[in-house]
């Protein structure tokens, strides 16, 4: 409750922008973790005897959760933002067309919020220049 108040007097002295810029990152971090989530459970999903990624970077029902959630995590942020270190690289044709899935969507998150954090600033700016 204390909360919520701090952060519209926040958004009243900020113009609220800090609230959209950190929904904006809020919504990129989820989908990442979703991203991640689907792409760990890519790797372990398949049949038995077939080399995945899980595989190569040694991730078993052995490792802990942590890890292989980092692994995951560290993976879906890299091909979002298009870095792509290439470090952890799909290995099956699934793996492939699931990381051509997430390309296209870090793509377009990544986009709307340079976007719309250029809007704000814009906005930021046209509010200076009034004054």
């Amino acid at each position: 409750l204390r909360l919520g108040r701090l952060i519209k007097k926040f958004n009243k002295i900020k113009g609220g922008h800090t609230l959209r810029i950190s929904c904006l990152l809020f919504g990129f971090l989820t989908m990442a973790h979703w991203l991640s989530c689907t792409w760990f459970a890519i790797g372990m999903g398949q049949h038995p005897g077939v080399q995945t990624w899980t595989g190569i970077q040694e991730i078993d029902e052995h490792t802990s959760m942590r890890w292989a959630y980092v692994t995951s995590i560290y993976w879906a942020l890299t091909t979002m933002t298009t870095v792509g270190y290439g470090d952890i690289a799909p290995v099956t044709e699934v793996e492939r067309w699931y990381t051509i899935f997430v390309f296209l969507v870090g793509a377009i998150l990544y986009s709307s919020i340079f976007a719309n954090v250029s809007i704000l600033l814009q906005n930021v700016d046209a509010i200076g220049n009034r004054y």
